[in-house]
Parts: C-alpha cells; structure tokens; sequence
C-alpha cells in the first residue's frame, strides 16, 4: 500500500496531494517546511524506511538482512516510540536495583561513631536511609 500510495502522490498536483494523504489517514508531518517539502516534491523515504525488527540497542545490530523490515513512516515512528518507552522503563528499573544493591553494600555512618560495642550493635540494627546531598 505505502508504494501505490507514494506512486499515487508523485502523479497528483500539490493541492491533490494534500487531500489524498488526507483521506489515506497518513500521519502528516507537523513541521511547516517539512510538510511543504512532502508536498512540492515528495520522495519515497517519505513514505516508507527500513526499521530492525529487533533492535540495535536491543542486540539486533549484528543480525542479517532478516532483522530488517519496511514501514510506512508513520508506523516506524510509532515503532520508535515503543523502542524509547522500553528503553526508558529498562533504565529506570536497573537504576532502582543499583540503589537497592548500594543500599545493601553501605553501612551505617553512626556505627564509627559509636563510643562502645553495645552502641556499635545498636547503630547496626537501625534501619537504613539514603540521603541524596547532590544538587539537581
């Protein structure tokens, strides 16, 4: 469909253009300059790019000609779009276990403080705080 349609596009007037892409549903471009370049002269990677179906940041970067695919732009933005929310969530999650590991690792500032054993045992057993001093 995305070949017809850039064929169909190629062969219209720009106002024609405008109205058919329209009526395809197509994701218009929201940028000005962008959308009259669509317009005036529009090129095939306008309508369709290639797009790893597992991703490079993902470990796809190796793979053959087999992890690739062809979407019509739109689709290949959402595509992009799922791959940054995954990235994000895989971020945010392997930050929040550094913390906890951290967490594990540190000890009790008061424990050095202590004057005797009884107090060193006391300081051990009080829950554990992270006090974040950096300035955001």
């Amino acid at each position: 469909m995305t070949v017809a349609l850039f064929l169909r596009i190629q062969s219209l007037q720009p106002a024609e253009r405008l109205n058919v892409l329209c009526s395809a549903n197509w994701n218009l471009p929201k940028n000005t300059r962008a959308l009259n370049r669509l317009l005036q002269s529009p090129k095939e990677g306008d309508f369709w790019q290639a797009d790893h179906i597992k991703a490079v940041s993902e470990g796809g970067g190796s793979c053959g000609m087999e992890n690739f695919r062809t979407l019509c732009v739109p689709c290949h933005q959402n595509e992009t779009q799922k791959l940054k929310h995954r990235l994000r969530l895989k971020d945010d999650s392997s930050t929040s276990n550094d913390i906890k590991s951290d967490t594990k690792r540190s000890m009790d500032l008061r424990m050095f403080f202590a004057k005797d054993t009884k107090s060193k045992e006391v300081a051990k057993k009080r829950p554990r705080t992270i006090i974040d001093i950096t300035d955001d």
